[in-house]
């Protein structure tokens, strides 16, 4: 990391870590569909992963900026932030993505409990429902983790 990128993220590490999360499950989802996986739901999974981590280094680096005065409430905002940029950016995409894709649409269309519901706002809808309450949930969970480091540096 260079002299000039360092202080962006740390002002703003929700956001820089945000892109990045909406990047690589951007990216993921892409390298599955043309892989042909894309129809295996249970590889979904990994998008946790990747929510997982961008959420944890984004927390971790706002209590390391922060590591005199660490506040409970901002560092569970900073991890909502995180979620809330990068699986926003992902819903748009998938919005986007679905709407150039028929085929795949028509495809969800035939395997989803939705059935005629589903269109690409209903997708990205579910989408960013899905990743957001996973992604809280996660952020509060890692809270914990957070104070107790903040702790014992």
């Amino acid at each position: 990391m260079d002299m000039k990128t360092a202080p962006i993220i740390s002002k703003h590490p929700g956001t820089f870590f945000g892109i990045l999360i909406a990047l690589a499950l951007t990216a993921y989802f892409l390298i599955m569909k043309a892989v042909g996986l894309v129809h295996i739901m249970e590889l979904r999974l990994f998008n946790f992963v990747i929510l997982f981590a961008g959420t944890a280094l984004a927390m971790r680096e706002h209590a390391k900026a922060t590591e005199d005065h660490y506040n409970y409430f901002h560092t569970l905002g900073k991890g909502c932030a995180t979620v809330f940029v990068g699986v926003g950016l992902f819903s748009l995409f998938i919005f986007a993505y679905l709407n150039y894709d028929t085929q795949m649409l028509y495809m969800m269309k035939q395997n989803s409990i939705m059935g005629n519901f589903l269109t690409p706002y209903t997708a990205a809808i579910g989408v960013f429902g899905e990743g957001a309450s996973s992604g809280f949930i996660m952020s509060y969970i890692l809270l914990s983790y957070m104070k107790n480091q903040s702790q014992t540096t």
